[in-house]
């Protein structure tokens, strides 16, 4: 009986099974409680099947977030920012901008962004041009996504020390999301 349920999911599920294949073979025994590799699927079984099937899962979601500070919330001029980048294409980098609500250009900061596995970043950003100017005035933070040819002018930017902001994004940029924040 094991064994039918076992080919019928691997025909079904080619995905499924063969990530449970590869459990139940690294465990001692399956989650069915029979021994390691008595599912009646082989590795081989389960990988050919898995080739050979398309798959109908929808596209991976690119998500981006900003979890501090909160939309609306107080900064400081050295702030340190958190949040949740996933799905970003291949060849895509995401960054973190800054941009004064009164237009004066944009600020990329320091970067690209280095999530860790499961997506979630830390970075250190700077709001306005010191600790004691630009108090009370607000600004517009954004991840933006940008390609490898973006990223490169985001990267020069940063480099050297500027005293006005970039006129606009590069092309090859897009917003994936925005807050507004207060300095403090």
């Amino acid at each position: 009986m094991r064994n039918k349920t076992s080919r019928a999911l691997a025909t079904a599920h080619p995905a499924l099974a063969a990530a449970a294949l590869a459990v139940c073979l690294l465990a001692s025994s399956c989650a069915d409680g029979s021994p390691s590799g008595s599912t009646g699927i082989t590795p081989t079984m389960a990988t050919q099947h898995a080739a050979t099937t398309t798959s109908t899962r929808p596209a991976i979601t690119m998500t981006a977030k900003i979890s501090t500070p909160r939309q609306g919330g107080l900064v400081s001029w050295a702030q340190v920012i958190t949040g949740l980048v996933t799905g970003l294409p291949a060849g895509m980098s995401a960054w973190l901008v800054i941009q004064p609500a009164q237009p004066t250009g944009y600020w990329p900061q320091p970067g690209p962004l280095h999530p860790d596995l499961n997506g979630w970043f830390v970075a250190p950003t700077t709001f306005g041009l010191n600790a004691t100017t630009d108090r009370g005035e607000q600004f517009i933070l954004m991840i933006v996504e940008a390609t490898t040819a973006a990223s490169q002018q985001l990267k020069q930017f940063t480099i050297v020390t500027q005293s006005t902001g970039m006129p606009g994004l590069p092309d090859g940029t897009q917003v994936l999301t925005q807050i507004s924040v207060t300095r403090s």
